[in-house]
């Protein structure tokens, strides 16, 4: 019997569907699919306003910290208010404002609003990262450049765990398990820094400074000098994913030794508004 114009065409169609069907059950994704949803929708946020408690290894202790925080990505603007350990602290940073320097008011001694450099030791000091990875781009950042560094392998890296609520919200809980993770030999060229180093293989600039016990700062390190640098952020990390907005709620990273860093969102409010004086010193609120 001769097959009907376009049955083989269906045939390809159906037996498509239905495997689709038996990998992802109905209304689900596979992992990796819900992780490059979150890419996508934090990539649309405009502004935030969040509760951030942070936890982050510093030399061989997880060291707890509370912040309210309040932040504009384009142009990018920040304001921080610390709730543990030194509470009633604040940060204000406004790309391009008092040169490029951030306002703290250490709500203590000295008792005077400084104004620091967010790349310089005493700001960077005790801290894996910088001001400028608040909110989600620099952890979008690094997932990204993961996914495409090794591309058809990462259905095979990332997995969906039980679903939990935090904060009262439904969440996914994906794990991402990177096998490849190592420590790689380095030689410092003219120019380099451990800072531009952590930029360029998208790596964290702390683990580096952690490893490499000679080198006492980000900018520490001379030209033909051999340190250790790892070759991805982490082997192992752990993200509890909205399950409506598709925002990351929770993200825990390991290192070769363990528990390295967690970063915990509270009522996080998308796309908040702002009054224009919320960005500035002079704000009634604000004790600069």
């Amino acid at each position: 019997m001769k097959s009907l114009p376009g049955r083989p065409i269906l045939g390809i169609f159906l037996t498509t569907f239905l495997l689709s069907l038996y990998v992802y059950p109905a209304g689900q994704k596979p992992a990796f699919e819900l992780t490059r949803q979150m890419f996508s929708e934090t990539k649309k946020i405009k502004s935030l306003k969040y509760t951030m408690k942070k936890r982050e290894r510093i030399r061989d202790q997880m060291r707890e910290q509370v912040s309210s925080i309040k932040l504009y990505r384009h142009p990018f603007k920040v304001y921080a208010k610390q709730q543990a350990p030194n509470e009633g602290l604040e940060i204000l940073f406004c790309d391009g404002d008092h040169n490029n320097k951030a306002l703290i008011n250490p709500a203590g001694f000295p008792w005077i609003t400084l104004k620091l450099d967010p790349m310089g030791k005493l700001m960077r000091n005790d801290h894996h990262h910088t001001l400028y990875s608040s909110g989600y781009d620099h952890f979008i950042s690094i997932l990204e450049h993961l996914f495409a560094k090794y591309g058809e392998e990462v259905p095979q890296m990332v997995r969906e765990l039980e679903p939990v609520i935090w904060d009262g919200i439904p969440c996914y809980a994906i794990e991402f398990r990177n096998p490849h993770f190592k420590y790689l030999e380095h030689t410092i060229k003219e120019g380099e820094t451990l800072t531009k180093l952590a930029e360029k293989f998208h790596v964290s600039a702390h683990m580096i400074l952690e490893k490499n016990e000679d080198i006492d700062d980000y900018d520490d390190g001379k030209p033909g000098q051999s340190i250790q640098i790892p070759n991805d952020y982490s082997p192992r990390m752990m993200i509890y994913i909205d399950k409506f907005r598709f925002i990351p709620l929770m993200v825990k990273v390991y290192d070769d030794r363990g528990l390295y860093e967690v970063y915990e969102f509270y009522e996080v409010t998308v796309n908040a508004s702002f009054k224009p004086e919320e960005f500035s010193s002079d704000f009634e609120e604000y004790d600069f």
